[in-house]
Protein backbone atom coordinates (compact mmCIF):
# COMPACT_ATOMS: atom_id res chain seq x y z
CA UNK A 1 0.00 0.00 0.00
CA UNK A 2 2.54 1.78 0.70
CA UNK A 3 4.02 2.28 -3.00
CA UNK A 4 6.80 4.98 -4.37
CA UNK A 5 5.52 7.37 -6.61
CA UNK A 6 6.67 9.01 -9.10
CA UNK A 7 5.94 12.45 -9.95
CA UNK A 8 3.80 12.11 -13.70
CA UNK A 9 3.18 14.98 -15.83
CA UNK A 10 -0.42 15.72 -16.55
CA UNK A 11 -0.93 14.50 -20.45
CA UNK A 12 -1.18 17.26 -23.12
CA UNK A 13 -5.12 17.94 -23.28
CA UNK A 14 -6.09 16.97 -26.75
CA UNK A 15 -9.08 18.27 -28.57
CA UNK A 16 -11.23 15.87 -30.20
CA UNK A 17 -13.32 17.80 -32.86
CA UNK A 18 -16.83 17.44 -33.29
CA UNK A 19 -17.88 16.96 -36.96
CA UNK A 20 -21.54 16.18 -36.23
CA UNK A 21 -22.27 19.11 -33.76
CA UNK A 22 -25.31 21.50 -33.64
CA UNK A 23 -24.87 24.96 -35.61
CA UNK A 24 -25.28 26.94 -32.45
CA UNK A 25 -21.91 25.43 -30.83
CA UNK A 26 -20.29 25.69 -34.38
CA UNK A 27 -20.76 29.47 -33.84
CA UNK A 28 -19.80 29.85 -30.20
CA UNK A 29 -16.50 27.39 -31.35
CA UNK A 30 -17.32 25.25 -28.06
CA UNK A 31 -17.30 21.28 -28.37
CA UNK A 32 -20.85 19.98 -28.99
CA UNK A 33 -22.19 16.46 -27.24
CA UNK A 34 -24.02 15.74 -30.18
CA UNK A 35 -26.84 14.99 -28.29
CA UNK A 36 -30.70 15.58 -30.53
CA UNK A 37 -32.78 17.42 -30.08
CA UNK A 38 -30.92 19.78 -27.68
CA UNK A 39 -27.66 19.48 -26.50
CA UNK A 40 -25.79 19.75 -23.46
CA UNK A 41 -24.37 23.07 -24.19
CA UNK A 42 -27.56 24.88 -25.18
CA UNK A 43 -29.85 23.22 -22.74
CA UNK A 44 -28.01 24.41 -19.76
CA UNK A 45 -27.40 27.59 -21.54
CA UNK A 46 -30.78 28.30 -22.68
CA UNK A 47 -30.23 28.50 -26.41
CA UNK A 48 -32.29 27.98 -29.47
CA UNK A 49 -29.99 24.53 -30.59
CA UNK A 50 -30.38 24.62 -34.25
CA UNK A 51 -28.76 21.53 -36.85
CA UNK A 52 -27.85 20.88 -40.34
CA UNK A 53 -30.51 18.60 -42.38
CA UNK A 54 -27.37 16.08 -43.14
CA UNK A 55 -30.57 15.42 -46.20
CA UNK A 56 -31.42 18.32 -47.71
CA UNK A 57 -29.56 20.01 -51.16
CA UNK A 58 -27.00 22.24 -51.52
CA UNK A 59 -29.69 25.01 -51.82
CA UNK A 60 -30.80 24.51 -47.98
CA UNK A 61 -28.06 23.88 -46.59
CA UNK A 62 -26.62 27.46 -47.50
CA UNK A 63 -30.07 28.75 -46.26
CA UNK A 64 -29.34 27.09 -43.14
CA UNK A 65 -25.34 28.25 -42.75
CA UNK A 66 -27.16 31.73 -43.18
CA UNK A 67 -29.59 31.56 -40.82
CA UNK A 68 -26.87 30.49 -38.49
CA UNK A 69 -25.47 34.37 -38.29
CA UNK A 70 -29.07 35.40 -36.85
CA UNK A 71 -29.64 32.96 -33.73
CA UNK A 72 -31.42 34.16 -31.05
CA UNK A 73 -29.16 35.05 -28.19
CA UNK A 74 -30.82 35.49 -24.68
CA UNK A 75 -31.74 39.11 -23.02
CA UNK A 76 -29.16 40.43 -20.79
CA UNK A 77 -30.52 40.87 -16.78
CA UNK A 78 -30.00 43.52 -14.40
CA UNK A 79 -27.29 41.80 -12.55
CA UNK A 80 -25.73 39.37 -15.24
CA UNK A 81 -25.95 38.75 -18.91
CA UNK A 82 -26.38 35.32 -18.39
CA UNK A 83 -24.58 34.43 -21.92
CA UNK A 84 -21.67 36.47 -21.61
CA UNK A 85 -21.57 35.81 -17.82
CA UNK A 86 -21.38 32.05 -18.41
CA UNK A 87 -19.46 31.72 -21.68
CA UNK A 88 -16.32 33.44 -19.74
CA UNK A 89 -15.93 29.93 -17.58
CA UNK A 90 -14.77 27.46 -19.74
CA UNK A 91 -17.88 24.89 -20.92
CA UNK A 92 -17.66 21.87 -19.25
CA UNK A 93 -18.01 18.41 -21.66
CA UNK A 94 -20.05 15.73 -19.81
CA UNK A 95 -18.71 12.30 -21.00
CA UNK A 96 -20.25 9.24 -20.26
CA UNK A 97 -19.53 8.13 -16.90
CA UNK A 98 -19.04 4.22 -17.23
CA UNK A 99 -16.24 4.87 -19.73
CA UNK A 100 -13.68 5.71 -16.60
CA UNK A 101 -15.34 3.66 -13.88
CA UNK A 102 -17.06 0.61 -15.94
CA UNK A 103 -17.86 -1.44 -12.75
CA UNK A 104 -20.15 0.68 -10.72
CA UNK A 105 -22.97 -1.50 -9.30
CA UNK A 106 -25.39 1.07 -8.27
CA UNK A 107 -27.96 -1.62 -6.91
CA UNK A 108 -24.99 -0.65 -3.81
CA UNK A 109 -27.09 2.60 -3.11
CA UNK A 110 -29.33 1.05 -1.21
CA UNK A 111 -27.03 0.56 1.67
CA UNK A 112 -26.57 5.01 1.53
CA UNK A 113 -29.95 5.03 3.73
CA UNK A 114 -33.02 7.07 2.78
CA UNK A 115 -31.47 10.32 1.39
CA UNK A 116 -33.50 13.71 2.32
CA UNK A 117 -36.10 14.09 -0.97
CA UNK A 118 -35.11 17.49 -3.61
CA UNK A 119 -36.15 20.60 -1.63
CA UNK A 120 -38.78 22.83 -3.15
CA UNK A 121 -40.29 26.27 -3.18
CA UNK A 122 -43.60 27.52 -3.45
CA UNK A 123 -42.69 31.08 -4.45
CA UNK A 124 -46.54 31.87 -5.09
CA UNK A 125 -47.19 31.04 -1.29
CA UNK A 126 -44.91 33.08 1.35
CA UNK A 127 -47.15 32.06 3.87
CA UNK A 128 -47.06 28.19 2.85
CA UNK A 129 -43.69 28.10 2.49
CA UNK A 130 -41.88 25.19 2.87
CA UNK A 131 -37.90 25.06 2.61
CA UNK A 132 -35.96 21.57 3.05
CA UNK A 133 -32.53 22.52 4.83
CA UNK A 134 -30.07 22.17 2.24
CA UNK A 135 -27.56 18.76 2.43
CA UNK A 136 -24.38 20.28 3.03
CA UNK A 137 -25.79 22.04 7.02
CA UNK A 138 -26.18 18.43 7.61
CA UNK A 139 -23.18 18.32 9.90
CA UNK A 140 -23.99 21.59 12.17
CA UNK A 141 -27.69 21.98 11.16
CA UNK A 142 -28.68 17.87 12.30
CA UNK A 143 -30.77 16.23 14.70
CA UNK A 144 -33.05 18.54 16.97
CA UNK A 145 -31.39 21.40 15.52
CA UNK A 146 -33.18 20.93 12.10
CA UNK A 147 -36.40 22.09 13.37
CA UNK A 148 -35.03 25.12 14.46
CA UNK A 149 -32.95 26.13 10.87
CA UNK A 150 -36.25 24.75 9.33
CA UNK A 151 -38.44 27.51 11.25
CA UNK A 152 -35.40 29.65 10.18
CA UNK A 153 -35.62 28.84 6.52
CA UNK A 154 -39.11 29.35 6.17
CA UNK A 155 -39.21 33.07 8.28
CA UNK A 156 -36.47 34.47 6.32
CA UNK A 157 -38.06 32.81 3.13
CA UNK A 158 -41.76 34.59 4.04
CA UNK A 159 -39.68 38.09 5.00
CA UNK A 160 -37.52 38.69 1.91
CA UNK A 161 -38.47 37.94 -1.39
CA UNK A 162 -35.26 38.31 -2.29
CA UNK A 163 -34.52 35.42 -0.15
CA UNK A 164 -37.20 33.66 -1.38
CA UNK A 165 -35.82 33.83 -5.11
CA UNK A 166 -32.85 32.60 -4.03
CA UNK A 167 -33.63 29.61 -2.33
CA UNK A 168 -36.61 28.75 -5.03
CA UNK A 169 -33.26 28.91 -7.64
CA UNK A 170 -31.68 26.52 -5.26
CA UNK A 171 -34.68 23.70 -5.33
CA UNK A 172 -34.94 23.81 -9.09
CA UNK A 173 -30.94 23.27 -9.50
CA UNK A 174 -30.99 20.63 -6.63
CA UNK A 175 -34.09 19.00 -8.23
CA UNK A 176 -32.69 18.68 -12.13
CA UNK A 177 -29.29 20.08 -11.83
CA UNK A 178 -28.95 20.07 -15.33
CA UNK A 179 -31.63 21.87 -16.32
CA UNK A 180 -30.51 25.50 -15.62
CA UNK A 181 -33.11 27.26 -17.94
CA UNK A 182 -36.29 28.45 -17.29
CA UNK A 183 -37.49 28.74 -13.89
CA UNK A 184 -34.08 28.20 -12.40
CA UNK A 185 -32.75 31.21 -14.50
CA UNK A 186 -35.66 33.49 -13.51
CA UNK A 187 -35.38 32.95 -9.84
CA UNK A 188 -31.80 32.97 -9.94
CA UNK A 189 -31.75 36.96 -12.03
CA UNK A 190 -34.72 38.22 -9.64
CA UNK A 191 -32.09 37.54 -6.34
CA UNK A 192 -29.28 38.71 -7.83
CA UNK A 193 -30.72 41.31 -9.74
CA UNK A 194 -31.96 42.50 -5.79
CA UNK A 195 -28.46 41.96 -4.37
CA UNK A 196 -26.65 43.43 -6.57
CA UNK A 197 -28.50 46.95 -5.56
CA UNK A 198 -27.33 46.59 -1.89
CA UNK A 199 -23.70 46.06 -3.11
CA UNK A 200 -21.25 48.18 -4.84
CA UNK A 201 -18.41 47.46 -6.69
CA UNK A 202 -15.00 48.27 -6.24
CA UNK A 203 -15.99 50.64 -3.02
CA UNK A 204 -17.18 47.99 -0.89
CA UNK A 205 -21.23 47.28 -0.16
CA UNK A 206 -24.27 49.29 0.85
CA UNK A 207 -25.32 46.52 3.19
CA UNK A 208 -26.28 48.02 6.56
CA UNK A 209 -26.50 45.62 9.71
CA UNK A 210 -29.72 44.42 10.88
CA UNK A 211 -31.93 42.70 8.84
CA UNK A 212 -30.90 43.80 5.34
CA UNK A 213 -27.74 41.82 6.35
CA UNK A 214 -29.16 38.85 7.28
CA UNK A 215 -30.94 38.87 3.94
CA UNK A 216 -27.96 39.08 1.81
CA UNK A 217 -26.13 37.00 3.42
CA UNK A 218 -29.18 34.00 3.07
CA UNK A 219 -29.98 35.02 -0.74
CA UNK A 220 -25.72 34.67 -0.75
CA UNK A 221 -25.52 31.55 0.58
CA UNK A 222 -28.66 30.04 -1.62
CA UNK A 223 -27.55 31.55 -4.94
CA UNK A 224 -23.42 30.67 -4.17
CA UNK A 225 -24.39 26.89 -3.07
CA UNK A 226 -26.34 26.97 -7.15
CA UNK A 227 -23.44 28.13 -8.42
CA UNK A 228 -21.10 25.72 -7.72
CA UNK A 229 -23.86 22.73 -8.00
CA UNK A 230 -23.86 24.47 -12.41
CA UNK A 231 -19.94 24.45 -12.40
CA UNK A 232 -20.16 28.49 -12.25
CA UNK A 233 -17.67 28.87 -9.79
CA UNK A 234 -16.67 32.95 -11.42
CA UNK A 235 -20.23 33.70 -10.44
CA UNK A 236 -19.47 31.42 -6.88
CA UNK A 237 -16.55 33.68 -6.16
CA UNK A 238 -18.11 36.67 -7.05
CA UNK A 239 -20.74 36.25 -4.32
CA UNK A 240 -18.10 34.88 -1.85
CA UNK A 241 -16.23 38.14 -2.16
CA UNK A 242 -19.63 40.05 -1.91
CA UNK A 243 -20.29 38.34 1.88
CA UNK A 244 -16.44 38.34 2.85
CA UNK A 245 -16.83 42.59 1.89
CA UNK A 246 -19.87 42.85 4.30
CA UNK A 247 -18.75 41.15 6.78
CA UNK A 248 -15.56 43.72 6.98
CA UNK A 249 -17.46 46.51 6.01
CA UNK A 250 -20.78 46.14 8.92
CA UNK A 251 -17.81 44.75 11.44
CA UNK A 252 -18.48 41.65 13.69
CA UNK A 253 -20.38 43.61 16.78
CA UNK A 254 -23.16 44.42 14.69
CA UNK A 255 -23.53 40.29 13.68
CA UNK A 256 -26.52 38.33 15.61
CA UNK A 257 -26.82 34.91 16.13
CA UNK A 258 -28.52 35.00 13.12
CA UNK A 259 -25.97 36.68 11.29
CA UNK A 260 -23.25 34.06 12.52
CA UNK A 261 -25.12 31.23 11.84
CA UNK A 262 -25.97 31.85 7.86
CA UNK A 263 -21.89 32.88 7.90
CA UNK A 264 -21.36 29.62 9.08
CA UNK A 265 -23.01 27.79 6.08
CA UNK A 266 -21.22 30.46 3.87
CA UNK A 267 -18.21 29.28 4.70
CA UNK A 268 -18.83 25.96 4.30
CA UNK A 269 -19.39 26.68 0.69
CA UNK A 270 -16.09 28.96 0.82
CA UNK A 271 -14.02 25.55 1.74
CA UNK A 272 -15.24 23.97 -1.33
CA UNK A 273 -15.48 26.96 -3.54
CA UNK A 274 -11.15 26.82 -2.57
CA UNK A 275 -10.73 23.68 -2.85
CA UNK A 276 -11.97 24.45 -6.75
CA UNK A 277 -9.85 27.34 -6.91
CA UNK A 278 -11.21 30.20 -4.66
CA UNK A 279 -9.63 32.38 -2.26
CA UNK A 280 -11.06 31.38 0.66
CA UNK A 281 -11.48 34.66 1.44
CA UNK A 282 -14.14 33.58 4.73
CA UNK A 283 -12.03 30.54 5.81
CA UNK A 284 -9.08 32.43 5.82
CA UNK A 285 -10.37 35.40 7.78
CA UNK A 286 -10.71 34.34 11.63
CA UNK A 287 -11.18 37.65 12.84
CA UNK A 288 -14.35 38.48 10.76
CA UNK A 289 -16.13 35.25 11.05
CA UNK A 290 -16.33 34.43 14.56
CA UNK A 291 -17.57 29.99 15.69
CA UNK A 292 -21.06 29.39 15.12
CA UNK A 293 -23.66 30.44 17.45
CA UNK A 294 -25.86 27.83 19.38
CA UNK A 295 -29.34 27.77 18.54
CA UNK A 296 -30.49 28.86 21.45
CA UNK A 297 -28.75 31.85 21.90
CA UNK A 298 -30.26 35.31 23.13
CA UNK A 299 -31.45 37.18 20.96
CA UNK A 300 -31.93 34.87 18.28
CA UNK A 301 -35.89 34.82 18.81
CA UNK A 302 -36.33 38.92 18.76
CA UNK A 303 -34.66 39.78 15.53
CA UNK A 304 -36.78 37.31 13.59
CA UNK A 305 -40.24 36.52 15.59
CA UNK A 306 -41.34 32.97 15.62
CA UNK A 307 -37.86 32.07 14.04
CA UNK A 308 -36.78 29.50 16.07
CA UNK A 309 -39.28 27.23 18.68
CA UNK A 310 -39.40 26.98 21.78
CA UNK A 311 -36.18 24.89 22.59
CA UNK A 312 -36.54 21.70 24.90
CA UNK A 313 -34.26 19.75 26.51
CA UNK A 314 -32.93 17.66 23.82
CA UNK A 315 -32.05 20.86 22.19
CA UNK A 316 -30.36 22.24 24.60
CA UNK A 317 -28.23 19.10 24.87
CA UNK A 318 -27.33 19.06 21.42
CA UNK A 319 -26.24 22.39 21.64
CA UNK A 320 -23.58 21.60 24.43
CA UNK A 321 -22.71 18.51 23.51
CA UNK A 322 -21.98 19.47 20.00
CA UNK A 323 -21.18 23.18 19.93
CA UNK A 324 -17.29 22.28 20.78
CA UNK A 325 -16.97 19.56 17.45
CA UNK A 326 -18.44 22.45 15.30
CA UNK A 327 -15.62 24.51 16.41
CA UNK A 328 -13.27 21.64 15.82
CA UNK A 329 -15.03 21.50 12.18
CA UNK A 330 -14.58 25.36 11.81
CA UNK A 331 -11.13 25.00 12.33
CA UNK A 332 -10.71 22.33 9.61
CA UNK A 333 -12.35 24.32 7.19
CA UNK A 334 -9.44 27.06 7.67
CA UNK A 335 -6.90 24.58 7.45
CA UNK A 336 -8.41 23.38 4.19
CA UNK A 337 -8.33 26.89 3.12
CA UNK A 338 -4.35 27.12 4.27
CA UNK A 339 -3.21 24.00 1.98
CA UNK A 340 -5.53 25.36 -0.91
CA UNK A 341 -3.10 28.92 -0.62
CA UNK A 342 0.17 26.90 -1.42
CA UNK A 343 -1.50 24.89 -4.35
CA UNK A 344 0.26 25.82 -7.82
CA UNK A 345 -3.32 27.49 -8.97
CA UNK A 346 -2.49 30.12 -6.26
CA UNK A 347 1.03 30.77 -6.24
CA UNK A 348 4.83 30.05 -7.99
CA UNK A 349 5.32 26.39 -7.68
CA UNK A 350 9.11 24.90 -9.53
CA UNK A 351 11.80 26.97 -8.18
CA UNK A 352 13.90 25.60 -5.03
CA UNK A 353 12.92 28.74 -3.12
CA UNK A 354 9.33 27.98 -3.82
CA UNK A 355 9.26 24.48 -3.25
CA UNK A 356 11.62 25.12 0.10
CA UNK A 357 8.89 27.82 1.03
CA UNK A 358 5.91 25.49 0.61
CA UNK A 359 7.62 22.68 2.65
CA UNK A 360 8.44 25.25 5.49
CA UNK A 361 4.52 26.03 5.03
CA UNK A 362 3.27 22.77 5.29
CA UNK A 363 5.31 21.73 8.41
CA UNK A 364 3.26 24.78 10.03
CA UNK A 365 0.28 23.57 8.94
CA UNK A 366 1.22 19.59 10.07
CA UNK A 367 2.15 21.26 13.32
CA UNK A 368 -1.17 23.10 13.62
CA UNK A 369 -3.03 19.72 12.66
CA UNK A 370 -0.98 18.44 15.76
CA UNK A 371 -2.18 20.86 18.00
CA UNK A 372 -6.02 20.96 16.59
CA UNK A 373 -5.99 16.88 17.57
CA UNK A 374 -5.19 17.53 20.57
CA UNK A 375 -7.58 19.41 21.63
CA UNK A 376 -10.50 17.92 20.15
CA UNK A 377 -13.70 17.76 22.09
CA UNK A 378 -13.73 15.06 24.65
CA UNK A 379 -17.15 13.34 23.39
CA UNK A 380 -15.31 13.13 19.65
CA UNK A 381 -13.52 9.64 20.49
CA UNK A 382 -16.69 8.21 22.18
CA UNK A 383 -19.16 9.72 19.49
CA UNK A 384 -16.97 8.55 16.38
CA UNK A 385 -16.94 4.69 17.60
CA UNK A 386 -20.84 4.73 18.53
CA UNK A 387 -20.27 4.61 21.74
CA UNK A 388 -22.74 6.91 23.41
CA UNK A 389 -24.95 4.61 24.55
CA UNK A 390 -25.95 6.88 27.30
CA UNK A 391 -27.79 9.03 25.00
CA UNK A 392 -31.13 8.02 23.75
CA UNK A 393 -32.59 8.43 20.05
CA UNK A 394 -32.28 10.30 17.95
CA UNK A 395 -30.07 12.42 19.51
CA UNK A 396 -27.37 9.57 19.81
CA UNK A 397 -27.34 9.34 16.16
CA UNK A 398 -27.53 12.86 15.01
CA UNK A 399 -24.14 13.32 17.75
CA UNK A 400 -22.37 10.26 15.88
CA UNK A 401 -22.81 11.06 12.39
CA UNK A 402 -21.62 14.79 13.16
CA UNK A 403 -18.92 13.79 14.64
CA UNK A 404 -17.74 11.21 12.28
CA UNK A 405 -18.16 14.06 9.86
CA UNK A 406 -15.83 16.30 11.39
CA UNK A 407 -13.00 14.14 12.68
CA UNK A 408 -13.12 12.73 8.59
CA UNK A 409 -13.05 16.00 7.03
CA UNK A 410 -9.88 16.27 9.67
CA UNK A 411 -7.97 13.31 8.51
CA UNK A 412 -8.82 14.28 4.83
CA UNK A 413 -6.57 17.49 5.33
CA UNK A 414 -3.74 15.08 5.93
CA UNK A 415 -4.41 13.71 2.49
CA UNK A 416 -4.93 16.72 0.92
CA UNK A 417 -1.83 18.46 2.08
CA UNK A 418 0.46 15.36 1.25
CA UNK A 419 -1.08 15.74 -2.16
CA UNK A 420 -0.46 19.18 -2.26
CA UNK A 421 3.08 20.01 -1.13
CA UNK A 422 5.04 16.60 -1.28
CA UNK A 423 3.05 14.55 -4.33
CA UNK A 424 6.50 13.58 -5.41
CA UNK A 425 6.95 11.86 -1.82
CA UNK A 426 5.86 8.53 -0.65
CA UNK A 427 3.21 8.38 1.98
CA UNK A 428 3.74 9.53 5.25
CA UNK A 429 2.92 7.39 8.81
CA UNK A 430 0.01 10.12 9.12
CA UNK A 431 -1.34 9.95 5.43
CA UNK A 432 -1.25 6.09 5.94
CA UNK A 433 -3.77 6.77 9.40
CA UNK A 434 -5.87 9.34 7.73
CA UNK A 435 -6.74 6.44 5.11
CA UNK A 436 -7.07 4.38 7.37
CA UNK A 437 -9.35 6.21 9.87
CA UNK A 438 -11.68 7.63 6.42
CA UNK A 439 -11.93 4.16 5.31
CA UNK A 440 -13.56 2.82 9.11
CA UNK A 441 -15.52 5.98 9.51
CA UNK A 442 -17.42 5.38 6.39
CA UNK A 443 -17.96 1.49 6.48
CA UNK A 444 -19.09 2.56 10.19
CA UNK A 445 -22.01 4.77 8.31
CA UNK A 446 -22.62 2.37 5.56
CA UNK A 447 -22.66 -0.45 8.28
CA UNK A 448 -25.34 0.49 10.01
CA UNK A 449 -27.86 2.02 7.06
CA UNK A 450 -27.10 5.56 7.89
CA UNK A 451 -27.02 7.94 4.81
CA UNK A 452 -24.37 9.44 4.12
CA UNK A 453 -23.89 13.22 4.34
CA UNK A 454 -22.39 15.53 1.09
CA UNK A 455 -20.07 16.59 3.86
CA UNK A 456 -18.26 13.27 3.57
CA UNK A 457 -18.12 13.35 -0.30
CA UNK A 458 -14.14 15.42 0.10
CA UNK A 459 -13.05 13.06 2.39
CA UNK A 460 -14.34 10.05 0.54
CA UNK A 461 -13.03 11.69 -2.96
CA UNK A 462 -9.80 12.16 -1.39
CA UNK A 463 -9.43 8.78 0.14
CA UNK A 464 -9.87 7.28 -3.66
CA UNK A 465 -7.34 9.23 -5.14
CA UNK A 466 -5.11 7.26 -2.57
CA UNK A 467 -6.65 3.82 -2.02
CA UNK A 468 -4.73 1.04 -4.20
CA UNK A 469 -7.15 -1.88 -3.33
CA UNK A 470 -9.02 -2.43 -6.71
CA UNK A 471 -12.06 -3.46 -4.66
CA UNK A 472 -12.10 -0.36 -2.08
CA UNK A 473 -11.72 1.98 -5.24
CA UNK A 474 -15.02 0.10 -6.85
CA UNK A 475 -16.55 0.47 -3.49
CA UNK A 476 -15.62 4.07 -3.38
CA UNK A 477 -16.55 5.00 -7.09
CA UNK A 478 -20.05 3.37 -6.61
CA UNK A 479 -20.28 5.10 -2.87
CA UNK A 480 -20.31 8.86 -4.35
CA UNK A 481 -22.09 7.70 -7.24
CA UNK A 482 -25.03 6.96 -4.43
CA UNK A 483 -24.84 10.54 -3.59
CA UNK A 484 -26.46 11.81 -6.29
CA UNK A 485 -29.38 12.42 -4.02
CA UNK A 486 -27.58 14.90 -1.91
CA UNK A 487 -24.48 15.92 -4.34
CA UNK A 488 -26.05 16.84 -7.68
CA UNK A 489 -22.38 16.36 -9.22
CA UNK A 490 -21.42 13.38 -7.74
CA UNK A 491 -21.26 11.89 -10.94
CA UNK A 492 -18.74 14.17 -11.84
CA UNK A 493 -16.67 13.41 -9.31
CA UNK A 494 -17.08 10.11 -9.89
CA UNK A 495 -15.92 10.32 -13.20
CA UNK A 496 -13.43 12.10 -12.45
CA UNK A 497 -11.69 9.49 -9.89
CA UNK A 498 -12.17 7.07 -12.03
CA UNK A 499 -10.37 8.33 -14.52
CA UNK A 500 -7.53 9.87 -11.74
CA UNK A 501 -7.44 5.75 -10.18
CA UNK A 502 -7.06 4.75 -14.06
CA UNK A 503 -3.88 7.27 -14.74
CA UNK A 504 -2.50 6.48 -11.48
CA UNK A 505 -2.57 2.70 -11.96
CA UNK A 506 -0.57 2.96 -15.64
CA UNK A 507 1.47 5.57 -14.48
CA UNK A 508 2.57 4.10 -10.84
CA UNK A 509 2.12 7.17 -9.39
CA UNK A 510 0.10 10.55 -8.59
CA UNK A 511 -1.27 12.55 -11.10
CA UNK A 512 -2.58 16.09 -10.65
CA UNK A 513 -6.53 16.18 -9.50
CA UNK A 514 -6.96 19.58 -10.93
CA UNK A 515 -5.51 19.04 -14.52
CA UNK A 516 -7.54 15.65 -14.78
CA UNK A 517 -10.77 17.45 -14.33
CA UNK A 518 -9.42 20.23 -17.01
CA UNK A 519 -9.10 17.46 -19.49
CA UNK A 520 -12.11 15.74 -18.90
CA UNK A 521 -14.61 19.02 -18.35
CA UNK A 522 -12.49 21.54 -19.43
CA UNK A 523 -12.79 22.95 -16.13
CA UNK A 524 -12.62 21.89 -12.49
CA UNK A 525 -15.62 22.00 -10.08
CA UNK A 526 -16.28 22.15 -6.84
CA UNK A 527 -17.07 18.81 -4.83
CA UNK A 528 -20.48 20.02 -2.78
Amino acid sequence: MNHVPRPVHPRRLQHRRSRNGCLTCKRRKVRCNEEKPLCYHCRRLHLDCLWKDLDVDSQQLSQSDAGEKTLEQPSPTEFFDFTQSIDTIPDIFLPVFSDFAPDLNLQDEVLLGNPSPSPSVDIHNGEALQVDIPPILDPIENGPKGTSVQALLNSLARSSSMVRHSMAAFAVVRASPSDTTGDFQAYYEKAASRLSQRCQEPSGTRIDGGDELRYSLATIFFLTYADLLTGRLDLAYSNLAWAHRAIQVTGTSTLGSIEQRILSWIRLLDARAAAAGGEGLLINDTIHCPPTPTSTSAGSTPRIPDATPDCGSQDVIYDMLCQPGIAFYQQVQTITGRITRIAHIHRSRGSVEDETEVMAIAANILHDLGILYDRRPALMDYAVSGNISALAEPLASGIIRSFQTYLANFYACYIHLHRVAHRHLARSAAVDTALEKIKEILHLMVAKNESIPVNMLWPLFLWGSEEDDPGECRWILTTIQGLHHVASNSSMAAGALGEIQRRQREAGGRVDIRSVCLELFNTTFAIV
